[in-house]
């Protein structure tokens, strides 16, 4: 444009009213931008670099309250793994003594079964010894009758009558003569 201008008389007034070709115009619009650039951008430009800046702090404290989490959290599970193990040997201790205590109790149990077994084959034998002892008692009084029925005569009964009679009189006076003697021994005391 300035190159291939054509030559015109020169008007100052032109210089303002003639838009294309004035320098000055273009100097002035210039400034303007500039102006109004300088007036905008920075405000605009300073608000964009505050958010940036508040968007990494942000950032910034996400990442550190999540790394802090994230080491909680890894405390938590390496706490809860070792309770977990804490827990397990307890309770395989726990299982070891009532297995103890179970194993002990059977014992006890068997061995008070062996004694009540005991007792009861002690109490069985003893009845049956009284029951043969009592069977032989009569196979003995019934071999006696039948014996003394056949062999013995009139005068051997009367005699052995007598004999018994007499025992018994014997065995009177001497209870009557323990009674006595308790009687006598309980009115000292």
């Amino acid at each position: 444009m300035f190159f291939f201008a054509e030559m015109h008389e020169f008007n100052p007034i032109e210089l303002f009213t003639n838009f294309k070709t004035n320098l000055v115009n273009w100097l002035i619009l210039m400034g303007l931008i500039i102006w109004a650039w300088n007036k905008a951008v920075p405000g605009i430009l300073d608000k964009r670099a505050k958010n940036i800046d508040e968007a990494l702090n942000q950032a910034r404290t996400s990442r550190e309250e999540s790394e802090k989490f994230l080491s909680d959290q890894r405390a938590k599970l390496a706490n809860a793994e070792a309770e977990a193990k804490q827990i397990l040997l307890d309770a395989k201790d726990i299982a070891a003594q009532m297995k103890a205590d179970l194993e002990l109790q059977t014992e006890k149990d068997m061995q008070n079964l062996v004694h009540k077994f005991d007792a009861s084959i002690n109490s069985e034998r003893q009845v049956l010894i009284n029951e043969i002892r009592a069977q032989a008692v009569h196979a003995a009084i019934a071999l006696s009758r039948q014996y003394l029925a056949q062999n013995m005569s009139a005068k051997d009964k009367e005699q052995m009558v007598n004999q018994f009679l007499e025992q018994l009189d014997t065995l009177e006076v001497n209870s009557q003569g323990e009674q006595n003697k308790t009687k006598s021994v309980s009115q000292v005391h």
